[in-house]
């Protein structure tokens, strides 16, 4: 997966937890959201939501078919 595609995963993934989280509340628009999140702050979270994913995909392949690691269960 190309890096451009986990950037906007992971921006889409921040816009989703605002969303939640403003409706959570009640809040009725973004405005403070779209503020808050702009620049570093946005960057930051954008980051490390890639690299949570770039994580997910190097793991990809260690796990047995119960999801445990390979070798830590009884069917490998």
């Amino acid at each position: 997966m190309r890096l451009e595609e986990l950037e906007q995963i992971a921006e889409d993934a921040l816009n989703e937890a605002c969303s939640f989280m403003q409706e959570s509340i009640g809040v009725q628009t973004g405005d403070v959201g779209a503020q808050f999140f702009s620049g570093c702050h946005g960057d930051n979270i954008i980051r490390l939501f890639r690299q949570y994913l770039e994580t997910e995909l190097d793991w990809e392949g260690t796990k047995c078919r119960n999801g445990l690691p390979i070798g830590e269960c009884k069917c490998c």
